[in-house]
């Protein structure tokens, strides 16, 4: 799965993923889609139309366990129901901005109408609106990339231990900007 939109997902993730029958999910923020740096909708249409998954990431990319309960509801429910008109498809998953979710968050996703969300940590065993997920950046380099994706690291991702890893994440996508 991809967060974003970047266009790097048609260009490089599109090509291998296809040739290996493989499809994905795309996470949007609807409020950026067609931007600079961001797949447009006709974009977005072709990747649905081979079978890949077009998924929230909300509206605006909001923190969502920072927001007041309305802007919750509103940023669930618009980029959820835009996504349906553009693609004329249903919209059933959304990947929480920043992988931040809390009670409240997970409660308003399921009664607006997601059936699988995805976060980065933090997640509930058997708990589809806390499906679990390593995120991987395109500057943490070969050796984050394996720690994050090796046994060890997803068995730490689960313990009091996920602080310093992730820690240790922003602390070298910090030394190494995009």
């Amino acid at each position: 799965s991809f967060d974003d939109g970047d266009p790097s997902v048609l260009e490089h993730a599109y090509p291998v993923m296809s040739e290996l029958g493989v499809p994905g999910t795309v996470f949007v923020a609807t409020g950026t889609v067609g931007a600079p740096g961001v797949l447009g909708w006709d974009e977005l249409r072709l990747l649905a139309n081979v079978g890949w998954e077009i998924g929230s990431h909300t509206v605006t990319h909001a923190c969502l366990t920072e927001v007041d309960d309305g802007a919750l509801n509103e940023e669930l429910r618009a980029s959820r129901e835009l996504i349906e008109a553009q693609l004329d498809t249903q919209c059933l998953s959304i990947a929480y901005p920043y992988g931040e979710w809390d009670e409240r968050v997970r409660a308003a996703a399921g009664r607006t109408g997601y059936t699988a969300a995805c976060t980065t940590g933090g997640a509930r065993r058997g708990d589809a609106l806390c499906w679990p997920r390593v995120g991987i950046d395109g500057r943490d380099g070969l050796v984050v990339t394996r720690l994050k994706t090796s046994r060890l690291g997803r068995s730490l991702r689960g313990t009091p231990l996920r602080a310093l890893f992730d820690r240790a994440g922003r602390i070298v996508r910090r030394v190494r900007p995009r």
